[in-house]
């Protein structure tokens, strides 16, 4: 459709499958402002995350709020972001923090 995505995730065998697959497709944590600020962002659209909340209970920090402050604070990106959401109170948190758009893919 003309469309053109960019795939990151940390896992090295995903990254494999996915080249062979022909998806572009890089490696770097995408919660790593530093990481993010090395993305090319300019005229993206949207950023689409699927990191599920149980990172957040791991890490003690929510990576999807780090996504959404990083992004918002880079000037090149003028982009929209979408986040997914595991139920209705943890998509209100994720839209009072800023994102643009929750997808709830479990339900």
């Amino acid at each position: 459709k003309g469309l053109r995505v960019l795939g990151v995730d940390f896992d090295s065998d995903i990254i494999r499958r996915c080249q062979k697959r022909g998806i572009d497709v890089i490696y770097g944590d995408a919660t790593d402002p530093h990481f993010v600020e090395t993305l090319p962002l300019e005229g993206v659209q949207w950023v689409i995350s699927a990191i599920p909340d149980y990172y957040a209970k791991v890490a003690h920090e929510d990576p999807r709020i780090t996504l959404i402050q990083t992004f918002h604070g880079i000037s090149a990106f003028k982009g929209k972001i979408a986040l997914a959401a595991q139920n209705d109170s943890d998509a209100h948190h994720l839209k009072h923090k800023h994102a643009d758009l929750i997808f709830m893919p479990f339900q």
